[in-house]
Formats: structure tokens, sequence, C-alpha cells
């Protein structure tokens, strides 16, 4: 996908009729600025889909949080041992999956001084182009936080028509260190 050289620029492209959404959220996916990505999303965007594929990589956490956890909803731990530490694979399938590929990574987060988000990567064993697995960039532990956040990225790929099926789902990986050397 070709790079434009400035804000300006690129949006007086994006505003062309003749490129397809989906086009357009090739691109702002790749956008630097928050305040770009949602001049973006109000003004180019249509497709509520692509709306939640653009805003899943804003770096601020609290719109996406309004979008994908509805206010009364309450989460508690699961009960695992709280020296368990564990990570997810979530494949999933679906028109979309490509403007995922797009974005790289997705649900930016700091937590003590830590930056986390959600990767997106290929899965050579799923279809090519309708398949994206997304990974978390750190660790989890039994917390309401972990709890809402594969809420989170459930949610929106449930949004964005993504959906796993009989040769895709979730893997569970556990940290070895809770087991011994």
């Amino acid at each position: 996908m070709e790079r434009y050289e400035s804000f300006d620029t690129q949006f007086e492209t994006l505003t062309d009729e003749n490129i397809h959404e989906d086009e357009k959220v090739e691109i702002i996916v790749n956008f630097k600025d928050d305040l770009e990505k949602t001049a973006a999303i109000k003004n180019l965007i249509k497709d509520p889909r692509n709306k939640i594929i653009v805003a899943s990589t804003l770096k601020d956490r609290k719109i996406i949080d309004k979008l994908t956890i509805p206010d009364k909803k309450k989460y508690s731990k699961v009960g695992i041992d709280p020296k368990i530490t564990f990570a997810t694979e979530i494949e999933v399938e679906g028109d979309k999956a490509n403007l995922f590929l797009e974005a790289k990574e997705i649900l930016f987060r700091e937590i003590k001084g830590k930056k986390s988000s959600w990767k997106i990567v290929e899965d050579a064993s799923l279809e090519r182009g309708r398949s994206a697995e997304l990974r978390p960039s750190g660790k989890f532990t039994d917390s309401k936080r972990t709890v809402e956040e594969i809420y989170e990225i459930c949610s929106i790929l449930e949004k964005c028509g993504l959906e796993t099926n009989e040769s895709c789902g979730l893997h569970i990986h556990v940290g070895a260190s809770y087991f011994g050397k």
C-alpha cells in the first residue's frame, strides 16, 4: 500500500470516492496520531466494522473500552493459582481479517510502565487473506483485568464479523515457571 507524505495529503486522498473503504482503513490504521485516526473515523468510514477496526488501533484505551465493555458488566477472577502466568493465541477467519493484518497490533495498554498490545500475524494453517492470529505481547495472570482484556478482544473480533470455526480457535499457553525447573 502506497504511503503518503503528509496527513493533509493522506486525508485528501482518502476523501476520493473511488477508493474503496477497506483501502482507506488500510491507510488509516497506520496513522501514528489518535486525533488523525479519530477524524478519519468520523469523516471517512461508514461501515461500523471498519470503525471498530480503526478504533482498536488507538493508543487511548478509554475509547476502546467504551466500544467493547458495557458499563454494567461485572468481571471476577477465574480461580487460577496467582503464580500461574499464561498467554493466548486467538485464530479467526472472516472478510475483515486482512485489515487487522494491516493494523499489525491493537488494544494498546500501559500498566506499571510496561507497554502491551495484541500483535496480529498471519497463520499459515488458515486460509490466507481471510484469517489472522492475535497474540498478546505480555503474560496474563488470573485477574479482573485479564478477563476484561480477553472479553474486549473477542468483542472487537465478533463486532467485525471475524469468527472461529472448525479450523481455528483459541490456544492457551501456560507459563512453565509454575511447574518448576
